[in-house]
């Protein structure tokens, strides 16, 4: 009985070691400096990399990430994808998104369905092209506005965000969005508008 238990044992830790299943095993391999597990295996399935430990110098390879709904709540980690032109983070629970501000690449920022209020970060991601912040808690917009890179050809989602609600809505809002437009940004902030084909704005 004894050799048939010590069999099991064994079959069970090649397989432990061939195939890194259980979580246990995968737990040993995560990185340190990213917080959010559900962050890490969206970087992993970007990457590539079922296996190993992920190092900052990885992220630094990444131009594109997909991580909507994905329950991440933390980008801690982010700020080391400093080649990142594409990010796709709809649908989590982020609230705080200072990480991203020295992602500089940054052309599509995809940030919907959050729970952000400060986009003071963006402020000097001067290659912004499409943003999608639709239904967040965003009350200012000013760092939009004093993002010098932000002119014609670029899209910007602000509808759903309490910056019109009648509580928090000011003249300085109005005349943010004016300041937008007559640069050639298009806001879209009208609830009514209907769905945006991203894929067809250039």
């Amino acid at each position: 009985m004894k050799k048939a238990v010590l069999a099991l044992a064994g079959i069970y830790l090649v397989l432990l070691l061939v195939t890194g299943c259980p979580a246990l095993f995968r737990q040993a391999e995560r990185a340190h400096f990213i917080t959010d597990p559900n962050l890490e295996d969206a970087i992993r399935k970007e990457l590539g990399m079922r296996w190993g430990r992920i190092e900052p110098e990885d992220l630094a390879r990444l131009t594109t990430l997909y991580a909507s709904w994905c329950n991440i709540s933390d980008i801690s980690g982010l700020e080391y994808a400093v080649n990142l032109e594409i990010l796709y983070m709809r649908g989590n629970r982020l609230v705080d998104i200072s990480l991203l501000e020295g992602l500089t690449k940054l052309e599509v920022l995809f940030l919907h369905n959050n729970r952000i209020a400060d986009i003071s970060p963006l402020q000097n991601l001067t290659n912004l092209r499409k943003v999608d912040l639709w239904r967040n808690e965003i009350t200012d917009i000013s760092p939009l506005v004093e993002n010098e890179g932000l002119g014609e050809g670029t899209y910007i989602d602000l509808r759903h965000n309490s910056l019109f609600d009648d509580r928090f809505s000011t003249a300085s809002s109005d005349d943010a969005l004016k300041s937008l437009e007559d640069r050639g940004v298009t806001v879209y902030y009208r609830d009514d508008y209907g769905i945006i084909d991203w894929n067809s704005l250039h």
